[in-house]
C-alpha cells in the first residue's frame, strides 16, 4: 500500500496536479487580496475624509457660537447631525469645562469630565484656547461593509480552489503535443488575463482539460465580475455619502454665514453693528499706521430724538431710524467707507485715507440728506423736520492717539455741535 502511494504521489500526473492548483490558488489569492485591500483601503479614507469635514465645520460653527454664548442654533444641528449612524455623539466644552451643546440636550449644563471619563475614543479640536470640540464617531457601517467583502473572498477563493483542483487532476492526463497549447493557457491565466478561450482539441483527456479551463475561466470571470459588483455597490455608498456631506457643508455654510450677518449686523437699521465697528476701526487704525496714511472718524446724533418717540411713539422712532440709516448708507459711494449703528440714535462713519476737508464733504452730504427726508419734527428747536448733529475728527501716523482717543475727540466735537444749536458738523480745526 505504501509503494502504490508512492507511486502515486511520484507520478508526472499528481504533480501536475499539484503545481497548477498551488500556482492557481496563489493567483487568485493575490488577486482577491489585492481588490479586497484596495476597496477596503478606499472605503477608510473616505470614512476619514467625512470625519474630518464633520468636526471641521462643527469647529468653524463652534468660533461663532462660543464667543457670544449663542448656542440654540448649534445645538439644533447637534441633534440633527446624531440622524446619521456614522456620529454617535457630540460636545461643545466651554473653557470652564461646562458642556454647552449636545445632541443630548439633557446633559447640556453638566461638566464633561463627570460625563466622559475616557477622552481617547473621541474627535477632539481646540477652538482657539475658548473651548474644546469632541466628537464621537461610529465606524460600524464601515465594518460591516469589509466583512460582507472578505465573505465574498472566501467564497470565490473556496470555489476556485475547488474548481482547479478538479482541473489539476485532469491535467495529469496531458502526455500529448498538447500539453504545450494547455501550458501557454494556464500561463496567460496566472497573468490575469482571463479572456483567452481554448479551443477544441477534441474528445480525449486532453480536450477535456481544454473544456474544464474554459468553464474555469467562464467561472472565475463571473465571480470577479461579482466582486466587482460589490465593490460598485461600495463605491456607489462611498459616492452618496460624499453626496451628503457635500450637502450638509452646502447647510453649514449657509449656516455660518447667518451666524456670521447676525454677530454684526444692527437687527434694526441693517448696518453694521457696533461689535463690527470695534473689529474694523482696530484694521483700519493698523492698517494706516503700516501706511503712513490717515482717516477720519464722524460720529453722528439724532438731534432731539427723545422728544420724537415721545411724540410720535416708537414704532415711529424705529422707523425713523431705519430711514435715516439708509440715506445715509447711500450718501457713502465709496466701497472702502464704514458705516455702523453706534447706539440707540448715534451713528459712526469712518472714511479711510481721507481727510479734514474731505470729511467736511461728506459730512455735508449727510446733513443735507436727512433734511431732504423732511421726517417732521414738531418737537424740534431747530427745524421742523429731523436734523443730526456731528463730531468730527482725523486721526494720522503721527499721532501718539490710540483708538480710544479718537472716539473721545469724535465725541467732544459732537458734543460741541449740540452746544452750538445742533444740525451742523464741528469738526477738528484745519492744519
Amino acid at each position: 500500500m505504501f509503494n502504490q502511494f508512492k507511486r502515486i504521489t511520484n507520478s508526472f500526473r499528481y504533480r501536475i496536479a499539484i503545481s497548477i492548483f498551488l500556482l492557481e490558488a496563489i493567483m487568485i489569492t493575490i488577486i482577491l487580496w489585492q481588490t479586497t485591500t484596495i476597496s477596503e483601503t478606499k472605503a477608510r479614507h473616505s470614512y476619514a475624509t467625512a470625519n474630518q469635514v464633520t468636526l471641521t465645520l462643527f469647529k468653524n460653527l463652534s468660533l461663532i457660537a462660543l464667543p457670544t454664548n449663542t448656542y440654540d442654533e448649534l445645538q439644533e444641528y447637534a441633534e440633527q447631525a446624531v440622524i446619521d449612524p456614522k456620529i454617535k455623539f457630540i460636545y461643545l466644552v466651554d473653557r470652564d469645562n461646562r458642556i454647552v451643546v449636545s445632541n443630548d440636550f439633557n446633559i447640556v449644563g453638566l461638566n464633561f469630565s463627570d460625563i466622559v471619563t475616557n477622552k481617547d475614543h473621541l474627535k477632539s479640536a481646540n477652538i482657539y484656547n475658548m473651548g474644546y470640540l469632541y466628537i464621537e464617531f461610529s465606524n460600524q457601517e464601515l465594518i460591516n461593509n469589509s466583512v460582507q467583502t472578505r465573505r465574498l473572498g472566501i467564497k470565490i477563493g473556496i470555489i476556485g480552489m475547488a474548481i482547479i483542483a478538479c482541473l489539476g487532476l485532469f491535467m495529469g492526463y496531458i502526455l500529448t503535443r498538447k500539453l504545450e497549447k494547455i501550458t501557454a493557457a494556464a500561463k496567460l491565466f496566472g497573468e490575469g488575463n482571463f479572456d483567452i478561450k481554448i479551443g477544441d482539441m477534441g474528445s480525449d483527456e486532453i480536450g477535456i482539460m481544454g473544456d474544464s479551463l474554459n468553464r474555469m475561466q467562464e467561472r472565475i470571470q463571473s465571480l470577479i465580475f461579482d466582486l466587482k459588483s460589490k465593490q460598485d455597490q461600495l463605491q456607489e455608498a462611498n459616492n452618496n455619502l460624499e453626496i451628503k456631506v457635500k450637502e450638509r457643508t452646502s447647510e453649514l455654510l449657509i449656516l455660518n454665514d447667518k451666524l456670521k450677518n447676525s454677530s454684526e449686523q444692527d437687527e434694526l437699521t441693517k448696518l453694521y453693528n457696533r461689535r463690527k465697528f470695534n473689529t474694523f476701526i482696530q484694521d483700519e487704525f493698523s492698517r494706516t499706521n503700516r501706511a503712513g496714511t490717515y482717516f477720519s472718524v464722524i460720529l453722528i446724533d439724532v438731534d432731539y430724538f427723545k422728544q420724537y418717540n415721545d411724540k410720535y411713539g416708537h414704532q415711529k422712532g424705529d422707523e425713523c431710524l431705519i430711514t435715516i440709516a439708509s440715506a445715509m448708507r447711500r450718501c457713502l459711494s465709496r466701497s472702502i467707507d464704514f458705516i455702523a449703528r453706534y447706539g440707540g440714535e448715534e451713528f459712526i462713519v469712518v472714511l479711510p485715507s481721507t481727510d479734514v476737508k474731505g470729511a467736511l464733504k461728506v459730512a455735508g452730504y449727510l446733513r443735507q440728506a436727512i433734511l431732504n427726508l423732511k421726517i417732521p419734527h414738531a418737537l424740534s428747536d431747530v427745524s421742523t423736520y429731523v436734523t443730526i448733529s456731528q463730531g468730527l475728527t482725523v486721526y494720522n501716523a503721527d499721532n501718539d492717539s490710540n483708538i480710544d482717543d479718537i472716539i473721545f475727540n469724535a465725541d467732544k466735537y459732537l458734543y460741541l455741535a449740540k452746544s452750538n444749536g445742533r444740525n451742523r458738523v464741528e469738526a477738528m480745526p484745519l492744519s
